[in-house]
């Protein structure tokens, strides 16, 4: 048999207990109804075209907040170091908007597929993804022909 006491000591509990749940599912719901910053590229892949290796190539994108708290940007992320991003500042006022500028240098010739991350804040979107897309070929030459080749020595009359 439960005592009187031990009642009204579990009644106590479920009281406590639903008004802490009622209270938790209200803050959840403020909560959800807060600002919050929202990351957007005007541009998720670019084609470069030809690019000589060795040679510089810059393309500029905008990023922007389209939400209602401050963006920060957390990290700039390439996937080699053929391809180096800029980016003037890592925090966005609402509404605000700033150029990413991309350098894209190749190294050897070939199809090119190199992305930026763009790791922010954005709690719906955090990391967008810039696309590189361009097809290295080698530098051409010097102007008045290529460098002269001195032929390779005969057997026994080497240096």
């Amino acid at each position: 048999m439960i005592s009187r006491s031990s009642s009204i000591r579990y009644l106590w509990l479920a009281v406590v207990g639903f008004l802490l749940f009622a209270i938790g599912r209200a803050l959840s719901f403020v909560g959800g109804s807060l600002p919050q910053p929202r990351a957007q590229l005007n541009e998720s892949r670019v084609e470069l075209g030809t690019v000589q290796v060795g040679q510089s190539v810059r393309y500029t994108v905008t990023l922007r907040n389209a939400g209602g708290a401050r963006l920060l940007v957390l990290d700039l992320e390439p996937t080699c170091q053929c391809t180096v991003p800029e980016l003037a500042t890592r925090a966005l006022a609402p509404g605000a908007s700033v150029p990413l500028v991309v350098v894209f240098r190749p190294r050897s010739p070939g199809a090119k597929h190199q992305q930026v991350v763009v790791k922010t804040n954005d709690p719906i979107n955090p990391a967008l993804v810039l696309s590189l897309e361009a097809v290295a070929i080698a530098a051409s030459k010097p102007p008045g022909g290529s460098a002269a080749m001195t032929p390779p020595a005969a057997p026994g009359h080497g240096p």
